[in-house]
This record gives structure tokens, C-alpha cells and sequence, in this order.
């Protein structure tokens, strides 16, 4: 019974609406069929909470009482037809959009010459539509619709020929489809080092029109602030610009196109930081507190993996170790399950290297618990550095060799792209171990190495570990300079 697609799609509505959906399904306009009512009088009770471990058979034996079921068969129909009613029932009470709902009847009594109800449905759409608060992509099509229903309409629009109604028509639908547009190439562009995309042969970016102007409508000019940092040099400039422009129009969206809006801005952020761009740390900084202030770090009570991950780097990055141990004292219980483990041990790996509790990291390596590959993968490449942060040489060369036997052996279970940069990583950590500790140009020649090979994990962990060493050895070979001695005053 639990697996049946009607049972999955019922636990979708809350008690209230399941109590509203009983409703409907008694109303005899909606449904002829008294077999589809005493269904749900077996598996849903009078307070709207769906029952639990109902097989068959019990349905069975409990229909039998009303002569409504007789076989199996019988059941599966009632399902099928119930799921049907339950498909209409979303579609007309909770995917409300009275909008589209009253162009829809304007057009079937324009349609249907019925002149004085369809001149009374537009004139409380045009209401509708000057009262509406959120003026999102779904309204702008709305506000296209209702301009093209009144170019139409021959009672009223005598003049066909008159350029500005046509132009009226025209700049509502260039803002609607200039806005689905936007939103697709900016998701495309924010996905092209993740996915292969073709975005510029689907929408090429030639014909966009990338001028922000107070002709366009504010969700058009914000999608063309973030699509134009996705696809521009680095330019911090353009921040305070989308800032004050998302401040003015926020009101106007819905909490799907904010959290949108947040999640470009976020990645874009994230990149460039990842390219050493440290501009960008105070606006990512301000960016992330504002998410923990509006609450839009959570989607369904969750916190997005890919976001924990991304903030506890961000904040150990910056030296911010107790923020990054709060966030994952109070995030890592908000993972989703599938992911509770992984992300939130390896997030403490690295906040136990970053305390150099290097002890806590040889523990979490050392233990054999973790199914996920890629997390014993991570947590050896952490043992890897602290062994370098030791100068422990010979345990870190056993580490690599353990390391490299681990990949060969799960090598079906782990990326092709991440083995790679991980053999990379091997390869560059054995000539930093075999390096003497004097040969100050074999440094300078590693790190050269490393900077023309980006694809290597933890690359700039390692340039900057080499740099701080080379640093140190510059440091120690000045002469040294004692101040001369005081004169004595006679």
C-alpha cells in the first residue's frame, strides 16, 4: 500500500487540505463515481492523517462490509481513479493563480461574444494586476496576456492600425520573454564549469539586450547584473549596483526568485575567491550574513551540502575557526540525512587541522567506519597535510603510498577527473617530502610547477604552504643587525 503512487502523492497534502480533498471528492460535481469516497473512508481518517501499514488485503477485508471491492483488481481502479481526482484537485486549489484563472475566463467570454461579463472580468484583471505584490516572470506573461486580450478585442480597439497599442503588445511580451531568457542563460552560464553546457548556442548572447535601463522591468535589470558577472571579468563595481537594485524590488518577488537571486551571487562569490580574487571576502562576508539573517541558508529545514561545505572552507580561509566550529555545531544536525555523515565529519577534519588538533586527524583517518569513498578519500589527504605541517617524512610518505593504493583499489568508485587531481596532488606533496630542507631553488621551482598545474587538489593550500616555507628560509638567511651601542655620556 505505502508504495503506491496515489499513497506517495496524498502524503504530500496537509491534514487540512486532505480534508478539503474528502470534500471534493463527495461533491458530485466533481465526482460520480461512490466507490472513490469510501476508498478514502478506508485509508484516511475524519481529522485528515493518512493511515499507515495497510496492505491489500486489510483494504480488502474492511471493503467488504460495503460490497464496494471484491478483488485486488478492483482496488488497483479505485487507485488509478483516485489518483486521477487528486491530479485535478492540486490543479484547481492549490496551484492557485487567480490571474491566469481570470484571463482565462475573460478570453472563453471574449471568445464566446459574451461583451459585458468579459468587459467586467478585465476590469477587475487590470485591478488585480495594478494591486499584485509579486511581479514575478509568471506576471509579467500575465500582464502580456492581458495586453494582447485588449488589442483583440474589436469592440473596444477600433483603431487596429494605431502603432502604439501594437507597441504596447509588443514591449509586454519582449519583457516577459527577455526575462525567461535571462533566467535560463544565467543558469547556464552559472553551471558551465560544473556541466558541459551549450548555453550559447541555445541563447546566444548576442541577442540579449544587456543594458540596464528604468524602461525594464526590475527582474529583468536584476537577471542582467547577474548574468553580466557571470560573464564579464571579475568586477567587485557591479555588487553595490545589484544590491541597491535587489533592495528596491525584493518586495516584488517571490521567496523561490530571492533565494534564486542569492544562490547566483553566492557562486559567483565562490569562485572567485576560489581563484584567489580576495577582493571579494568582505562582499562574500556581508552576503553570508545576510543569508543567516533572512534564513535563506535553509530550503525545507535543510542547509544545501554544497553551501555547508563552501561557508566552513570560507570561514577557515579567513581565520574565522570558532565561527566555522559554530556553524558546524549548529548546521551539520540540518545536512540531509544522505549526507549528514560525510559532510559534517570531513567539516570537522578540517576544523580539527585548522586548530592543529593533529591528533583528531589521524584519529578520524585512522578509522575504517566511513562507506563513503569520496569522505576516506578527503580525510586522507587532511593526514597528508598535517604530515606536512609536522615534517613528518617518513609517515608522510607512507600516507601517500596509502593514498595511492586506496585509489587504485576503488578507482570504479571514485571520478576519473578526481583521481587524477589527486595523483597530481601524490606527485607534487613526494617532491615537496624529498626536497632538502636548505634547497631554496628547488622550492621556488615546485611552486612555479604548481602554479602552471591548477588541476591538482588542495593546489593552493600547497602554493601557499611552499611560499610560507620559502618565506621562512629568506627569513633566516639575513644577516642579522644588532644596534650599535649606546655612547656613554661623560
Amino acid at each position: 500500500m505505502k508504495d503506491t503512487e496515489l499513497y506517495r502523492t496524498l502524503q504530500t497534502l496537509t491534514p487540512a487540505e486532505m480534508r478539503d480533498f474528502r470534500r471534493y471528492t463527495d461533491c458530485a460535481v466533481f465526482n460520480r463515481h461512490r466507490e472513490l469516497g469510501l476508498y478514502l473512508d478506508l485509508i484516511v481518517n475524519r481529522r485528515g492523517i493518512l493511515l499507515k501499514e495497510l496492505s491489500d488485503e486489510s483494504l480488502l477485508n474492511k471493503a467488504r462490509k460495503t460490497n464496494s471491492f471484491k478483488s485486488k483488481r478492483d482496488l488497483y481502479n479505485c487507485r488509478t481513479r483516485v489518483l486521477a481526482l487528486l491530479e485535478n484537485f492540486i490543479l484547481h486549489y492549490k496551484l492557485k493563480d487567480p490571474l491566469a484563472n481570470q484571463l482565462a475566463l475573460a478570453q472563453y467570454y471574449r471568445q464566446q461574444e459574451l461583451t459585458v461579463r468579459y468587459t467586467r472580468v478585465m476590469r477587475a484583471t487590470l485591478k488585480m494586476l495594478k494591486a499584485s505584490k509579486i511581479r514575478d516572470t509568471k506576471y509579467l506573461y500575465n500582464v502580456y496576456i492581458f495586453k494582447k486580450l485588449e488589442f483583440e478585442n474589436p469592440e473596444v480597439n477600433i483603431r487596429r492600425t494605431d502603432n502604439r497599442q501594437i507597441e504596447q503588445v509588443a514591449w509586454a511580451f519582449d519583457e516577459f520573454y527577455l526575462s525567461e531568457k535571462l533566467v535560463y542563460a544565467t543558469e547556464m552560464v552559472n553551471r558551465q564549469n560544473i556541466l558541459s553546457t551549450r548555453y550559447n548556442e541555445l541563447i546566444p548572447a548576442s541577442s540579449l539586450t544587456l543594458k540596464v535601463n528604468t524602461e525594464n522591468h526590475g527582474l529583468v535589470n536584476l537577471y542582467i547584473y547577474i548574468y553580466k558577472l557571470f560573464t564579464t571579468p571579475p568586477d567587485l563595481n557591479t555588487f553595490p549596483d545589484f544590491e541597491r537594485l535587489y533592495r528596491d524590488v525584493r518586495h516584488t518577488l517571490t521567496a523561490d526568485e530571492q533565494l534564486t537571486m542569492t544562490l547566483h551571487v553566492f557562486n559567483y562569490c565562490v569562485r572567485q575567491l576560489n581563484n584567489n580574487q580576495k577582493q571579494f571576502n568582505q562582499a562574500f562576508l556581508d552576503l553570508v550574513d545576510r543569508m543567516e539573517a533572512d534564513g535563506t541558508l535553509l530550503s525545507d529545514q535543510h542547509i544545501n551540502p554544497w553551501l555547508y561545505k563552501n561557508l566552513i572552507h570560507f570561514f577557515l580561509r579567513q581565520d574565522q575557526i570558532d565561527r566555522a566550529e559554530k556553524f558546524w555545531q549548529r548546521y551539520s544536525p540540518l545536512l540531509p540525512e544522505s549526507h549528514r555523515e560525510s559532510v559534517a565529519v570531513l567539516a570537522q577534519a578540517e576544523i580539527a587541522l585548522a586548530r592543529k588538533d593533529y591528533a583528531q586527524v589521524f584519529s578520524m583517518t585512522g578509522q575504517i567506519k566511513y562507506i563513503d569513498k569520496h569522505l576516506v578519500v578527503s580525510l586522507k589527504v587532511l593526514a597528508c597535510k598535517a604530515h606536512l605541517l609536522l615534517d613528518e617524512r617518513e609517515y608522510l610518505e607512507a600516507q601517500l603510498e596509502a593514498l595511492s593504493k586506496y585509489l587504485r583499489y576503488h578507482a570504479s568508485q571514485i571520478s576519473e577527473d578526481r583521481i587524477k587531481r589527486l595523483q597530481r596532488f601524490i606527485a607534487f606533496s613526494r617532491r615537496l617530502n624529498n626536497l632538502h630542507y636548505t634547497d631554496f631553488d628547488g622550492l621556488a621551482e615546485l611552486l612555479s610547477a604548481l602554479e602552471k598545474e591548477p588541476q591538482v587538489v588542495e593546489a593552493s593550500w600547497l602554493m601557499e604552504f611552499i611560499s610560507q616555507k620559502i618565506q621562512a628560509r629568506r627569513n633566516r638567511s639575513r644577516p642579522r643587525t644588532t644596534p650599535a651601542p649606546k655612547r656613554k655620556s661623560h
